[in-house]
């Protein structure tokens, strides 16, 4: 059987109209589930100073955990210092004790 007008299946892609053209035509016929957000200057400003404040809440974040990263560092020498006293005082009583 062949058929003489023009197939209008959604599967079947007349070779005549280029991508770009089914495409565009696709688009027209397409609906989004959702109205499209149009642009609002108050929102703009209204995100741009939360933008800022955010911004210097993360430089100050920055600053304060530089400062725990050296208190840290500081905290751990003050053990290994301990833990080697310890040891070095260990090692005089055990010395002590055998004479």
């Amino acid at each position: 059987m062949v058929r003489a007008e023009k197939d209008l299946s959604s599967w079947v892609v007349n070779e005549k109209t280029s991508y770009q053209q089914r495409v565009m035509d696709r688009v027209k016929v397409v609906k989004l589930p959702f109205k499209p957000i149009a642009f609002m200057p108050e929102q703009q400003d209204v995100k741009s100073e939360e933008v800022k404040t955010l911004k210097e809440e993360i430089e100050r974040m920055k600053q304060k955990n530089v400062k725990l990263v050296n208190d840290l560092q500081k905290g751990h020498h003050e053990y290994v210092d301990f833990k080697h006293d310890n040891e070095a005082r260990t090692r005089t009583c055990d010395a002590l004790i055998k004479k």
